[in-house]
């Protein structure tokens, strides 16, 4: 009988176990509307790559461009191909404006965006 009683134990608390497991605690958040504007002198090329969720993209471009994407999670990095003044990526979520990045005279522009689900970041 005692034994009987051990092995409902065990069983049970295995139960719980695997129900725990299987909870997940963090709700899942959704992707959202992401845009990258990047601008300089017309006609400027640039160079670079964006990240979203994990993937990359390569992109190769000339300016004014725009790049859409909806992500949990972007990261950029973008060279202008000559030494011009100003050449500008601008990130917006969901419409409303995050960052703003400015390098002049050939320099990298870099940044990224994340959310979670009570925030996000924007660096």
């Amino acid at each position: 009988m005692k034994k009987r009683f051990v092995i409902t134990g065990f069983v049970l608390l295995a139960i719980m176990a695997v129900s725990l497991i299987r909870h997940n605690p963090t709700p899942t958040t959704a992707a959202q509307s992401v845009k990258l504007t990047i601008t300089g002198p017309d006609g400027e090329r640039f160079t670079g790559s964006y990240t979203a969720d994990g993937k990359t993209n390569v992109l190769n471009g000339v300016v004014p461009t725009t790049v859409r994407v909806r992500a949990r999670e972007l990261t950029y990095g973008f060279q202008p191909a000559d030494r011009r003044q100003e050449f500008r990526v601008a990130l917006d979520v969901e419409n409303l404006h995050r960052t703003s990045f400015v390098s002049y005279q050939g320099g990298a522009v870099g940044g990224g965006w994340r959310c979670w689900s009570s925030g996000e970041s924007a660096w």
